[in-house]
């Protein structure tokens, strides 16, 4: 029905959109001509080897794949919702993000205390978080990571920084994602539009499914079309070269 319609995936509007259709179809075509479709996966690294020194100020601001934020209260509805939110906006955006809590809107660190035992619910509790998305996000593109914070001291060395006892930045991200539509597990759909988390409407949602796969198409044919040229002139060349053998 109509109000389930944003939890579709975007393989859905494949089967229903003719344009979508047309653009296989070009795929396909030229495909065959090539014979060969070579397919590439990027992966993305995390790293962990990292701290931040509270005081500081970072280099970036809340924008399209950042967002800042000074604390968290893990008990609150509203800023679970807020999590989740952001992490969807983040999602849907298709250039993957990452939510900083422990780093105000202006770009201070001021890092919040977390010790063990609350680590270890926090992680619970934005991992249940994660799993509630439909479809489900799965922890090959979602990472936690909690960074430790060091003491503000000036003209010390990095070696002698010591860490401060349970203060961390944490970090919430997600990888780029392609081919799927997100939402939350209360129906709702969120995009990344500059420093702001977007709720959408089913017309956005159909429009952002359709011209995802639109813009993945171009880039295939673009592609092919490349290939195609080259095998071509490569078989020109040879031609050239036995005629002239001859």
């Amino acid at each position: 029905s109509e109000s389930k319609g944003a939890a579709l995936p975007v393989e859905y509007y494949n089967t229903h959109s003719a344009a979508s259709k047309a653009w296989k179809a070009s795929v396909e075509n030229i495909t065959e001509s090539l014979a060969v479709l070579r397919t590439t996966e990027t992966k993305v690294l995390f790293d962990d080897d990292r701290y931040y020194a509270v005081g500081s100020t970072v280099s970036f601001r809340s924008d399209a794949t950042h967002e800042l934020k000074s604390g968290i209260d893990m008990s609150s509805r509203l800023q679970k919702d807020y999590i989740q939110q952001t992490m969807c906006s983040f999602l849907n955006a298709g250039q993957g993000g990452t939510l900083y809590i422990g780093i105000n809107t202006n770009g201070v660190v001021n890092g919040c205390p977390w010790p063990r035992k609350s680590r270890d619910d926090v992680r619970l509790a934005i991992d249940h978080l994660m799993h509630n998305f439909k479809p489900v996000v799965s922890t090959d593109i979602f990472m936690i990571q909690f960074i430790n914070c060091v003491s503000s001291m000036v003209n010390v060395s990095d070696s002698m920084r010591e860490a401060l006892d349970d203060v961390y930045v944490i970090e919430l991200s997600v990888k780029k994602t392609a081919g799927m539509i997100f939402v939350t597990a209360l129906d709702l759909c969120f995009l990344r539009v500059g420093s702001t988390s977007k709720k959408m409407t089913m017309d956005d949602v159909r429009r952002l499914a359709i011209a995802e796969q639109e813009e993945q198409y171009l880039k295939e044919i673009r592609s092919l079309h490349a290939e195609l040229q080259m095998v071509r002139s490569l078989d020109a060349a040879r031609t050239c070269s036995a005629c002239g053998s001859v």
